[in-house]
Formats: C-alpha cells, sequence, structure tokens
C-alpha cells in the first residue's frame, strides 16, 4: 500500500459554488436510449497570491443536451471552484495543479449535482455524466487553437 503522503498534492480545496444553473425541459420520463450530448469548457482560471499562501479560482461551464421520444432538455451550469497551496509551491506548479487537480474535482463536484438536480427534474430517471479526461481536454484545447493559427 502506497502512503498517503507520497502520492497528495499540495493542492487544497477550499470550496466551490454554482454560478448560474439553467434548466428547460420538457422530459417527464428519461429513457436509456435518450440521445445525450456533453460538452465542457474551462471559462477562466484566476491565482492571486496571499501573504502565506497562492490562492486559484477556476470557472467550468457544463452544457448537457438531451432528446427523447417524449421532447427535449438543457442543462446549463456554470460553476467555481476555489483551491489553495503554501507560498513554498512554485506558483507554475500551482497554477498546473489548479488548471488539471482543481478541474478535475470541480467537474466532479458538477456531476454529482447535475446527477441530484436530474433526478428531481425527471419523473423516472436521471444523468449520470461521464468522467473526462482534463489531460486529453486541454490536448484538444490546444489542438483547435493550432488548427486556427
Amino acid at each position: 500500500m502506497i502512503e498517503f503522503d507520497k502520492v497528495s498534492t499540495d493542492l487544497y480545496f477550499l470550496g466551490s459554488k454554482i454560478d448560474e444553473i439553467t434548466v428547460k425541459n420538457n422530459i417527464v420520463h428519461l429513457s436509456e436510449n435518450a440521445k445525450k450530448q456533453l460538452s465542457f469548457d474551462i471559462i477562466e482560471i484566476k491565482i492571486n497570491d496571499s501573504e502565506d499562501s497562492h490562492i486559484g479560482q477556476i470557472r467550468i461551464k457544463i452544457v448537457i443536451f438531451v432528446q427523447s421520444e417524449d421532447g427535449v432538455s438543457n442543462i446549463d451550469l456554470v460553476a467555481e471552484g476555489c483551491f489553495s497551496a503554501p507560498k513554498e509551491v512554485d506558483a507554475e506548479r500551482f497554477q498546473n495543479l489548479v488548471a488539471i487537480n482543481g478541474a478535475a474535482a470541480l467537474y466532479s463536484i458538477c456531476r454529482s449535482k447535475i446527477e441530484v438536480l436530474s433526478s428531481s427534474v425527471y419523473y423516472t430517471g436521471k444523468l449520470t455524466l461521464p468522467f473526462i479526461n482534463i489531460l486529453d481536454y486541454y490536448k484538444e484545447q490546444q489542438k483547435l487553437l493550432n488548427d486556427n493559427s
């Protein structure tokens, strides 16, 4: 067994909040064969320093579109997470920790919130979002930037 302190990062979770959420729905029973589309974007990363720590905020946007025989459903969510690290952590390393680990943590929090919300929106059924690979997200973003250059 690996000791916890050998695999933990210097990133500390301070909290999260939902900035915006919009639900438009006319589906009553969410069926298993409903067509689901998910988009994910990192809107902003802000890094600030205090006397004794780095503080990082990250905002993400998740958009879900569902289409079934009964109708359509849209859920748009913007959430923000706040993280810190001791001043001893290099500023560039901290920015990378927020961008990767912070984004993954915040997305996981949003996954559970959307699952709970959707179970209340539909009479039957709920949305369970897939896991995503944040590193692949950044690779795709870089590819899009390169293609548009």
